[in-house]
């Protein structure tokens, strides 16, 4: 039973081969004619490479430009803007940048001294220089100029007028009394005048007081 199933197969199997290969050949015969029919392709010679032209660069080759340096103005410091830019004003105007304020000047008073047989001169004294009536004394060698001396403070009134203070002055301690040694204002007047009455002058002065009452 076995070799009728085997013949019967294998005449079936060349029965299918018959009938594939003309369909191959046709194939392959079409393929081939394809192929001699494509246009010949020409490769360029070195030398037309060397004398063509680079290719473009990329222009993203070197990255993004960044859009704050494209678009940020320059910088400008704070000190630059302030001395170069002047200042505006209300309607459109621009005034130049105001000056700063002067210092203020240090407060002083003024000495005036009369000398026996002289013109007066006159004076003017800083107050951090002279505090006291018995520093003016000190620092203007008026206790070595004058053996005697009289001495009148005048100061000025918040009504404009002025108030004049006698100060009592010791020729034998060459010292002004602690009770008249006043501490000195702005604007004062210090007013000394040489004494040159004598002893004698004084002695009648004084006798002179009582009797007088």
């Amino acid at each position: 039973m076995c070799r009728p199933f085997t013949r019967a197969l294998f005449g079936l199997s060349c029965a299918t081969l018959l009938l594939i290969a003309p369909g191959c050949s046709l194939f392959r015969a079409e393929v081939a004619d394809s192929y001699l029919s494509a246009p010949t392709r020409h490769l360029p010679a070195i030398d037309e490479l060397a004398d063509s032209p680079p290719p473009p660069a990329d222009p993203l080759a070197a990255g993004p430009v960044p859009a704050a340096a494209e678009t940020a103005p320059p910088r400008t410091t704070l000190a630059a803007a302030r001395s170069s830019a002047p200042l505006p004003l209300a309607g459109g105007n621009v005034a130049n940048a105001p000056d700063e304020p002067a210092a203020a000047e240090p407060e002083s008073c003024y000495i005036e001294i009369h000398e026996a047989g002289k013109e007066p001169e006159r004076l003017r004294m800083l107050l951090e220089d002279a505090p006291y009536v018995q520093k003016v004394l000190t620092q203007t060698g008026l206790i070595k100029r004058f053996r005697k001396m009289d001495i009148q403070l005048s100061r000025q009134l918040p009504d404009g007028g002025r108030h004049k203070l006698d100060i009592r002055y010791d020729r034998k301690s060459k010292r002004v009394q602690s009770a008249f040694d006043y501490a000195l204002h702005a604007d004062d007047l210090l007013v000394i005048r040489e004494n040159t009455e004598s002893s004698f002058d004084e002695m009648l002065k004084k006798l002179a007081g009582p009797l007088g009452r």
